[in-house]
């Protein structure tokens, strides 16, 4: 029997990966009597909890957080697995462009703080018996924070002083105005990993505080100032010896996950290493006779070892059909993809970009029956 790999990311503004590949899935068994081997994606934005939960045979732990642009309470999942002693945390649950609206969209006053109370949390349930955990892995991406993990930091400990040596809040907006940082760093009782969904840098060229700080809402003038601050917070981290080297730093996640090694001894795991060797364990790629990757916007971020555009550089090489199915594709970004792949873009079934986002499912009903087509059936 034929088999196809069915392989999205999320859509965003959509649906998450798990439920673009149910929706796939459905359809495609209406068609065809092949093996339909189901591997929802994430590179560590959103989705990370949905995908960990099933991959993982997890169940939801539910914590109360203060919510990033307020002090109001709301409760954040978390996946705990008991199999492999792991605890997983999306950081676009606590920290997300989707949990936070327009009009408080402005990173230059936003932290990360929630992040931290939520490790915190965990560690309180971890040291006092309630769960069993080794290991807490938190996917960085889709924030609406760009604050180098430092809120995240304040909750254990971490003070920002200015020139005379008054405390300042630790938002990104008085890093500027920073002159010492007191910070010891924590112990905790489980190993703390971070899968990155890019591997932009923090700092030099195409850094992501230009590339992504736009997208959660910062105006030129802004992220002016957030380069400016940014490099003064790392020279006083390198001064204070908390940076060892000036390597290059990962931006995800607005700095998050940089600060995380930097302030937490955390460990990177690339989201290229995450798809490959944990959510494709014990596929054997020769034998996949058709894949279906996806992604909801296919533009020149998705080629920075995003998850659609990892399914497609791994299955490449073995000259099967891949279809590539999106909302949206830039002209400029599918012509650098392999001749192997066909791209689908649901935005051509619909009138407008409006429709095709409200409508998705009928959308990728449609891509369905676009790629029976193409397989003659």
């Amino acid at each position: 029997m034929k088999k196809i790999l069915l392989a999205p990311n999320a859509f965003k503004e959509c649906a998450d990966s798990v439920e673009i590949t149910r929706i796939l899935s459905s359809e495609l068994r209406k068609c065809i009597n092949w093996e339909i081997i189901e591997k929802p994606l994430s590179d560590g934005g959103d989705g990370f909890l949905q995908v960990c939960e099933i991959l993982f045979q997890g169940s939801r732990l539910t914590y109360l957080i203060k919510n990033i642009y307020d002090e109001q309470l709301i409760p954040i999942d978390v996946v705990y697995s008991k199999k492999n002693k792991s605890v997983y945390i999306e950081s676009a649950e606590v920290l997300g462009l989707k949990r936070t609206p327009g009009e408080f969209r402005n990173p230059i006053l936003l932290n990360s703080k929630g992040l931290g109370d939520l490790i915190h949390l965990i560690k309180s349930d971890i040291s006092s018996g309630k769960i069993d955990v080794e290991k807490v892995i938190i996917g960085v991406g889709g924030t609406a924070t760009v604050d180098f993990a430092l809120g995240a930091a304040s909750v254990f400990g971490l003070k920002l002083l200015d020139n005379d040596n008054n405390k300042l809040e630790v938002i990104p907006a008085n890093y500027i105005k920073v002159k010492e940082i007191e910070y010891y760093k924590p112990t905790f009782p489980f190993e703390l990993e971070i899968v990155a969904d890019v591997k932009t840098p923090l700092f030099g060229k195409n850094n992501a505080i230009e590339m992504y700080s736009r997208q959660k809402g910062a105006d030129s003038d802004q992220i002016k100032k957030l380069i400016t601050a940014f490099t003064n917070i790392y020279n006083i981290l390198l001064n204070n010896k908390l940076i060892k080297s000036d390597k290059r730093l990962n931006g995800a996640g607005g700095g998050l996950s940089a600060g995380l090694q930097i302030l937490f001894d955390a460990n990177i795991i690339s989201s290229k290493d995450f798809i490959d060797k944990t959510l494709l364990s014990g596929i054997e790629k020769n034998n996949i006779d058709v894949v279906i990757t996806g992604e909801g916007a296919f533009d020149e971020q998705s080629l920075q070892d995003k998850g659609a555009n990892i399914i497609i550089k791994k299955f490449n090489e073995y000259d099967k059909p891949i279809f590539l199915i999106c909302g949206t594709i830039e002209k400029s970004v599918a012509d650098k993809l392999p001749p192997v792949v066909k791209v689908i873009e649901i935005v051509d079934f619909f009138n407008s970009k409006e429709d095709s986002i409200k409508y998705y499912v009928t959308g990728l009903q449609k891509a369905v029956k676009e790629i029976i087509i193409h397989l003659n059936f």
